[in-house]
């Protein structure tokens, strides 16, 4: 896209130096290779390039929400499997009454 739009600048100038000709040999050489003979096909693989964007952040977009929902899938798995196993009231007791010493703990501290 860069060399099309130096060549298409370049192409136009009435008077170019040699670097600007050696650039526009190297442009031209870019362009024949992907199939790009006029600006009016610049212009076409302009509009393809901001169309494959677009969907390609629709994609980017679709895969995150995809990639939220796997997770709270998956976490709901394994909140399932662990209460399958039969001792998940009692983790969440304990984790509970773990977080209610450290409170403790630290108002202690804090009183001191």
């Amino acid at each position: 896209m860069e060399q099309a739009e130096t060549y298409f600048s370049l192409v136009d100038k009435p008077q170019i130096s040699i670097p600007e000709r050696l650039k526009l040999n190297i442009c031209k050489q870019t362009m024949k290779g992907n199939n790009i003979q006029t600006l009016s096909d610049f212009d076409q693989l302009k509009v393809l390039q901001q169309e494959t964007d677009k969907k390609i952040t629709a994609l980017k977009n679709s895969f995150e929400n995809c990639k939220r929902l796997y997770d709270t899938y998956s976490d709901i798995a394994h909140t399932y499997h662990e209460i399958s196993k039969g001792d998940y009231i009692s983790k969440l007791v304990a984790e509970e009454q773990k977080k209610r010493e450290q409170n403790a703990v630290k108002e202690k501290s804090r009183r001191r």
